[in-house]
């Protein structure tokens, strides 16, 4: 239960494949980029 409307969206595994699998993969690969880059995470 919600205090507000609530919308909420299914996404089949096929559509999800298709578009969000790359965009969220590339936001993964910048995230990893960055870590590699900043000294504050270098052993």
């Amino acid at each position: 239960m919600t205090t507000i409307a609530t919308d909420l969206l299914v996404v089949d595994r096929e559509v999800f494949s298709r578009t969000l699998k790359s965009a969220h993969e590339k936001e993964l690969q910048e995230k990893t980029e960055f870590i590699n880059r900043c000294p504050l995470f270098s052993s």
